[in-house]
């Protein structure tokens, strides 16, 4: 028997940050990756973003691996957007590289807040800005422009 409460605030980006999360569809595609973490013997806490990129917040068990996660969230919900060319028609896959930073669960509320504001601070604030600020609060900085970088393929 364990007892955890492993709370991971992830944040994924689409292929060269394209704008291709169609607003009139987002929902659904929420869904989909809600689900996805459903499967993973996870909770979904709070999810938003942008046309750009999305946050999510997860509780995971000790069980899971964070890395096979992401996977089966990038795929998965790849593989949905990519079957609906339609909702998401400049939907090439996710940039390879991920950021995921743990939270307490006196921050939990937090980040719910953050998470679900993401479109009016985008409204003031740029994903590069949003990011530079995030990965500096971590002591993050020299793995930025990895971060910020795409490979010549996207995964899934």
């Amino acid at each position: 028997m364990y007892y955890t409460r492993l709370l991971v605030h992830i944040v994924i980006r689409t292929a060269q940050s394209v704008p291709a999360i169609t607003e009139s569809h987002e929902a659904e595609l929420y869904s989909c990756m809600k689900a996805i973490v459903r499967e993973q013997d996870s909770v979904l806490l709070r999810i938003g973003g942008t046309p750009d990129h999305v946050h999510l917040l997860v509780q995971m068990p000790p069980t899971k691996c964070l890395s096979d996660l992401v996977r089966a969230v990038k795929s998965g919900s790849s593989m949905f957007a990519s079957s609906h060319e339609e909702w998401y028609p400049q939907f090439c896959g996710w940039a390879n590289p991920y950021c995921a930073v743990t939270h307490s669960y006196d921050t939990r509320d937090a980040a719910i807040s953050y998470i679900k504001s993401q479109k009016s601070y985008h409204k003031k604030v740029k994903f590069q800005d949003e990011m530079e600020r995030f990965f500096q609060e971590l002591g993050l900085e020299d793995e930025l422009l990895y971060f910020l970088n795409d490979p010549s393929n996207p995964s899934f």
